[in-house]
């Protein structure tokens, strides 16, 4: 199960986040698309509380190859962009691990309003927990995904084990 999430699962979702990424950034006035190969791009506007944020989706950019970051400047590469829709990489990912269904419409959730966090017009957690939607997406995600249930396992036998060394003193 989990060398498949490793080698199968993550590398598509990874491929999800990518494009909602690409999505967000050109919302916001940075297309990667449209960019000639060794452009320095503009940086994208942001609240300051989401800088760090940002820096961690450049580095998800710089670890795709679209990239290349040195210091503040941010040069694409030619490394051509994913071509399909961030629709298309969710309907594959979900036919193709049904298991971690939940895991991808979060991302898909979350990803699809992603300029508009960074720049303060929408708030994530209302995203996520105020609609019906949403709070369904979150708490399966949580219940039922394969690595959440992994998770929750180990730490059920972790507190098992603790409790009966506590009873034994």
């Amino acid at each position: 199960m989990l060398a498949n999430c490793v080698n199968f699962v993550l590398p598509r979702s990874t491929e999800l986040c990518i494009v909602h990424i690409l999505d967000g950034f050109e919302q916001l006035g940075c297309s990667l698309r449209t960019a000639k190969s060794r452009q320095i791009l503009e940086r994208i506007q942001n609240l300051p509380r989401h800088e760090k944020f940002v820096d961690f989706l450049c580095d998800l950019l710089e670890k795709a190859r679209l990239v290349d970051l040195n210091g503040a400047d941010i040069t694409r590469t030619a490394i051509p962009p994913p071509t399909k829709s961030v629709k298309v990489v969710l309907q594959g990912l979900i036919q193709n691990s049904v298991d971690h269904a939940y895991d991808h419409k979060i991302t898909y959730l979350a990803g699809s309003q992603l300029a508009d966090c960074l720049n303060g017009k929408a708030d994530a957690l209302q995203i996520l927990f105020a609609s019906a939607e949403g709070r369904e997406i979150v708490s399966s995600m949580h219940g039922k995904s394969p690595i959440k249930v992994v998770w929750i396992k180990q730490m059920e036998h972790v507190l098992r084990k603790f409790f009966l060394c506590l009873r034994k003193q």
